[in-house]
Formats: C-alpha cells, sequence, structure tokens
C-alpha cells in the first residue's frame, strides 16, 4: 500500500462544503484522477461529508473520528475524576520540586521512572494516556503530594477504582485506533470485525454489577453509541 501527498494548501475561504467541493474536485482534476477515484475518506463533519458527497465520490466516514467522538460521550460519565488527574498531572509539569520529588519517590519505592503524560482534548487517547500513566505511579504520586502538603486535591480510593476500571474498558478503544490509524496498512476491510470486538468487550462491563457506577454508565454509552456511529 502506498500513501501519497497530493495537495497542502492554504484554505483562506469559508470552509462550506462548496467550497470544500471546489478544492477537491481541482486536486483530481490537476492530478488527472477525477475518473478514477474509488472513494474519499474524511472526518464526519457535515461540511466534510456534504462536500465529497456533491462531487458524486463514495464517502467513507474516518474510523478513529467515529471513535474519538464515542468515547468522549462516554467520558462524560468520569469528567470530575478526568479533571482531577489533569490537575494533579498540570501539578508535576509545573513544579521541577514537586516532579523531581516524585521521581525519587519512584525511585524508593522501585517503581518505574515513568513520567506522568497530559491530555489533549480532541483526542480521547491522550486521556486515557493521562489515566494510565497516572495508575502505574499512583503510590508514588500520592506519597509525594502528601510529603509536599499540597493543596491539590489527590484522588478518593474510589476514585482510583473508578479511573483503574475504566482503563480497562478503554484499552480495547485504544488498540482499535492504532490499528486503524496507520497509513501503510488497508484497514476498512477490518471494521467489521474491530466494531464487533468493541461491542464484546463492552457488553462484559455492561453486565458486571461489581463496576463503581460512573464506570457502568461509560458502558453503556459506549454500548448505546458503538452501532449508531461507528457503523
Amino acid at each position: 500500500m502506498v500513501s501519497v501527498c497530493l495537495g497542502c494548501e492554504h484554505f483562506p475561504l469559508q470552509h462550506t462544503a462548496i467550497n470544500l467541493a471546489e478544492y477537491l474536485k481541482n486536486i483530481t482534476i490537476e492530478w488527472k484522477i477525477n475518473n478514477k477515484v474509488v472513494a474519499v475518506v474524511t472526518d464526519n463533519a457535515a461540511n466534510m461529508v456534504s462536500a465529497v458527497r456533491q462531487l458524486n465520490f463514495r464517502h467513507i466516514g474516518y474510523f478513529a473520528h467515529s471513535i474519538n467522538l464515542v468515547v468522549q460521550n462516554s467520558l462524560a460519565n468520569i469528567s470530575e475524576i478526568v479533571s482531577k488527574v489533569k490537575k494533579i498531572v498540570e501539578f508535576f509539569k509545573r513544579s521541577s520540586n514537586a516532579l523531581t520529588k516524585l521521581q525519587s519517590t519512584q525511585a524508593q519505592m522501585g517503581l518505574p521512572l515513568l513520567k506522568l503524560k497530559q491530555d489533549c482534548v480532541t483526542r480521547w487517547n491522550s486521556t486515557f494516556d493521562m489515566l494510565k500513566s497516572i495508575i502505574c505511579i499512583k503510590d508514588a504520586v500520592i506519597s509525594t503530594l502528601a510529603l509536599l502538603q499540597s493543596s491539590i486535591d489527590t484522588l478518593t480510593p474510589e476514585e482510583w477504582d473508578t479511573v483503574d476500571k475504566a482503563i480497562l474498558i478503554f484499552q480495547i478503544f485504544n488498540e482499535v485506533t492504532i490499528e486503524v490509524s496507520s497509513e501503510k496498512t488497508v484497514s476498512i476491510s477490518k471494521k467489521i470485525v474491530l466494531v464487533s470486538s468493541m461491542t464484546a468487550t463492552v457488553d462484559t462491563y455492561v453486565n458486571d454489577i461489581s463496576l463503581p457506577h460512573a464506570v457502568h454508565q461509560m458502558a453503556v454509552s459506549l454500548k448505546s453509541e458503538l452501532p449508531t456511529k461507528t457503523v
């Protein structure tokens, strides 16, 4: 499989479907492929979908973008906890003294010297990476915040458990996102199998009554949106 950039230009016009369609048409004409386009893959924004359809090209929604929308919506169930984790991460990112103490505590506890990762609101998997990074050095984070007598709110035992269980659910979504984001392999043929795999995984958590309430609600949200946004 070959991936080639046909164009990358400043686009000063409004991003209306008509303007986008005109730009896409000009690109295909310039490269003499206007009669050879099999499909166009974009995110699921209405203007992008409309632009492609105006040219009578087959539109395929970007699968990873669909997954991002599904998971972002489910994250609303633990938004307060995510916000607390983000503040903790920002605290260590801002203070070199606190970061040095955290690294020292990790070494003393025999924990791997992992760095806390900050999330980006537009990428759900960056939130996954942030939650996973803090869970890996949870004991060192709790100890360091206590030693520094920081005013930053740490998580309660119940909230730590919620983060831990949320990571388990999101793991499959992270793996699928990575799988379908490659430029060098064909991924559309895997879509049905991957959606089935995500659905089966979510089902096990929907039926798990031992989960924290917020995590169970996350699973319910994922189950309800997977069929509508990824098919």
